[in-house]
């Protein structure tokens, strides 16, 4: 299999009404302090069946104005992937799963301060 989980990602949050206007990216390059942004990061993941599956690790950080803003789009965020992702085609993959590997919880973010929560799942992936 030799599909980008991070871009499977991406492109589904990018989709969501809930998240128009949320900048969605693999970096905060060209983002402005404050601004509603998920930063995407692939943090590893494995084979479950040999040129057939993948089980990708994802890390989301939901970044807002306030602890408020980004609980609840951290949350919205966390509804969509685990209730509505699960056994849709995205980008050239069957998300056949979505798991989660710990909940959405607060960690400031220790180089500007902002607002941020982590969420990490696991999606479970094939070609569509």
């Amino acid at each position: 299999m030799r599909i980008d989980p991070a871009a499977v990602l991406h492109s589904y949050i990018a989709s969501l009404p809930v998240m128009r206007g949320v900048m969605v990216s693999g970096t905060r390059v060209d983002r402005s302090k404050g601004q509603p942004t998920i930063v995407l990061e692939h943090a590893g993941g494995y084979r479950v069946v040999r040129d057939r599956a993948d089980r990708a690790e994802l890390v989301t950080h939901v970044y807002h104005q306030s602890m408020t803003l980004a609980a609840g789009m951290s949350y919205d965020l966390r509804s969509a992937l685990l209730e509505d992702l699960p056994g849709q085609v995205v980008a050239g993959a069957l998300v056949l799963d979505v798991a989660e590997v710990h909940a959405p919880l607060f960690l400031p973010d220790s180089m500007t301060g902002e607002y941020r929560y982590v969420h990490s799942i696991a999606a479970y992936l094939t070609d569509a």
